[in-house]
């Protein structure tokens, strides 16, 4: 739309998951036109510009859609309606407009427009895709399936004999809009991921660093259990977490030390945050720190005292979240647990 405009740069404010959207916009195949996002509080409060609820070929919603399944019937409107427009630009669509590069797709497949197949996918024979149907990259349909106002989110597996209708899958987790039901942790037989998240590998010698320091401090550890001075931190990512009420982090984090010498844990990472902690900080430092991997140590550790304020440690720990030099902040947060 600023392309068709003659917009040389765009402007884009975000209140919600700022990162995300500056990481989109960033690797996405785009007009060459400059993209900048801005994080604001909120974007109610800016009158300048333009509020985007609607596609530009739309007119402008007549109310704000609440949480819930409104607002997933919302997007999906809106999916719709971007459907229903390519439908109408390509009279006979083409498929190298609608299927992604290295898709393999059998001959007995039927498509019907409008549709969209991601890179990498592959769909086996028997299936009807569409209409209204958006299939992400490297996803596999084993055959003999019917996908129709539907969305199979990336990596997705879905088994052969299956109607997938009014619904978007992602993984094992299935939403079905017109019954408004979650189906969370779907049988792998139906539906799974194809591709699992790469589990951080604790190494010999940081499993062996652990125990050093779980035995040094296990006594002043234990005698802060007796006394009670125990607390649980649920941060951002969903984790839960049991931590001593003490000033040396490593009596703090002692707790922690078990899972990282049973491999569940890396000694290096972002210490963890309790959710009640982070209400009042910038909201892009809130993102950046709920993506990041949970760690017993981290960069707030090595350059911030004992007593330093919730707003300094939390400073250092974006910076270590947001760093391109990784192993520069694991080898200067090591050093520091050595001495």
């Amino acid at each position: 739309h600023a392309f068709n405009k003659g917009c040389t740069k765009v402007i884009v404010k975000v209140a919600d998951r700022p990162a995300e959207v500056r990481n989109f916009c960033e690797n996405s195949t785009l007009w060459p036109r400059e993209i900048q996002v801005q994080t604001m509080k909120s974007t109610s409060t800016d009158l300048q510009g333009h509020f985007i609820d609607h596609l530009p070929w739309q007119h402008a919603q007549a109310g704000e859609p609440q949480e819930g399944w409104e607002l997933i019937n919302f997007w999906w409107d809106l999916e719709c309606s971007w459907f229903e427009h390519n439908r109408d630009l390509l009279a006979n669509p083409a498929n190298f407009v609608s299927i992604g590069r290295h898709s393999q797709i059998h001959p007995s497949v039927e498509l019907v427009a409008p549709y969209w197949i991601g890179d990498q996918v592959s769909i086996g024979p028997g299936c009807r895709i569409g209409p209204f149907a958006a299939i992400g990259h490297c996803s596999i349909l084993a055959g003999q399936s019917l996908v129709e106002s539907a969305r199979i989110d990336a990596n997705t597996y879905l088994a052969p004999d299956t109607e997938l209708k009014d619904a978007y899958l992602e993984g094992p987790r299935l939403l079905n809009r017109r019954l408004m039901a979650l189906a969370d942790g779907l049988d792998a037989v139906i539906a799974g991921q194809v591709k699992e998240e790469e589990q951080t590998r604790i190494g010999f010698w940081e499993r062996l660093r652990a125990i050093k320091l779980f035995l040094r401090y296990r006594p002043m550890a234990m005698a802060a259990i007796k006394t009670g001075h125990l607390r649980e931190v649920n941060t951002l990512s969903g984790q839960t977490f049991t931590l001593i009420d003490s000033p040396d982090p490593f009596v703090e984090r002692w707790p922690l030390l078990k899972k990282v010498i049973a491999g569940q844990l890396p000694l290096v990472g972002i210490p963890p945050y309790d959710l009640s902690q982070l209400e009042q900080i910038d909201p892009e430092w809130r993102d950046c720190l709920a993506r990041s991997a949970v760690g017993a140590f981290g960069l707030s550790d090595a350059n911030c005292l004992p007593g330093s304020s919730m707003e300094e440690r939390i400073i250092h720990d974006v910076y270590q979240a947001n760093c391109d030099a990784g192993q520069e902040i694991a080898s200067m947060i090591l050093n520091y647990i050595r001495r």
